[in-house]
């Protein structure tokens, strides 16, 4: 009887120890459970967040490289400007070295008109009107007479010359070159209005009669 009470005694004990052995595998299969779980979670926040700070640092590549780029070229934009300055101000300073020698000429070819003889003779009536006119065209071609060349454009007559005596004209070579001449008319021959008088009207004489 005592034995039997022993043997089931210590079955209850060993299978409370077989519970608890079991319990306590279980309960370590768990806590290895959690801290997969929690492994792998720290895992993937770790990979979160080193996407996240790959992310951020390529943005923030990209800002640095922008604003590099956006610099770059700035200071390109700034260097051409400059470059264009320069350029600018050599034509500008080529231009005025040209427009100098230019005027400087023109300045010497002024004097060569000054003696030029600007002379004309044509009819006119007895009150000094002329039958006819001079014009900067004539005056042109009185030039190239002397061999001058100027172009009639230049040569300023405000109206053309219809009366004779002495007529001021202005050659204007250049803005800043002109040079002031004068225009002699003198009439020639008799007034064209007393020949047209002096001429006898044949047709007006009677016809003669025969004996």
């Amino acid at each position: 009887m005592v034995e039997n009470v022993r043997n089931e005694l210590y079955l209850e004990e060993f299978e409370e120890q077989a519970r608890r052995k079991e319990r306590e595998e279980m309960e370590k299969r768990e806590r290895q459970k959690q801290e997969l779980l929690a492994a792998k979670e720290y895992q993937e926040r770790l990979k979160q967040e080193r996407k996240a700070e790959e992310l951020r640092m390529e943005d923030e590549f990209k800002t640095k490289l922008m604003q590099k780029f956006a610099e770059d070229e700035r200071i390109e934009q700034m260097n051409a400007q400059k470059r264009r300055m320069k350029e600018l101000e050599h034509k500008r300073r080529v231009i005025e070295e040209l427009e100098k020698k230019n005027v400087k000429d023109l300045q010497g070819r002024a004097k060569s008109l000054e003696g030029v003889d600007l002379s004309f003779e044509m009819q006119a009536s007895e009150e000094g009107k002329l039958f006819g006119s001079v014009t900067n065209s004539d005056i042109a071609g009185r030039f190239a007479e002397q061999g001058i060349q100027v172009d009639r454009r230049k040569i300023v007559l405000g109206e053309p010359i219809k009366s004779v005596g002495e007529h001021e004209v202005t050659v204007r070579l250049h803005r800043d070159v002109a040079v002031p001449l004068k225009v002699t008319v003198v009439s020639i021959g008799a007034p064209a209005q007393a020949v047209e008088e002096d001429v006898i009207d044949e047709t007006a004489l009677p016809e003669p009669t025969e004996d």
